[in-house]
């Protein structure tokens, strides 16, 4: 994920990704702050590895609660399900898809 910023714009975004071996179709959706709150995530800058120093400068994580994470450790709760199961919907319902000429 990346922050919204004034810059980079989108396109540069996805020219960065692109130049790390991403593939088919991309593009941008946009998620609100308060929706990912909302949800329990924390948002974690985290290194970037494009070749656009910008671009990383704007890369964060979507990351589960600690004590989720620790209930996936110990057995009790998978992660990745739980994610899949209870916070992509949310996060898909939410997420506002654009397009060169502006907002889908």
């Amino acid at each position: 994920m990346f922050l919204k910023r004034e810059n980079p714009k989108p396109d540069r975004i996805i020219e960065a990704v692109r130049a790390v071996g991403k593939r088919g179709e991309l593009g941008v959706a946009e998620i609100q702050a308060a929706v990912v709150a909302k949800l329990g995530l924390k948002v974690i800058s985290t290194p970037g590895g494009t070749p656009d120093l910008e671009v990383n400068a704007v890369h964060v994580e979507a990351r589960l609660p600690w004590w989720r994470r620790i209930l996936s450790e110990l057995g009790w709760m998978d992660d990745v399900a739980y994610f899949n199961r209870h916070i992509s919907p949310t996060l898909a319902n939410e997420a506002r898809l654009r397009t060169k000429e502006g907002t889908e």
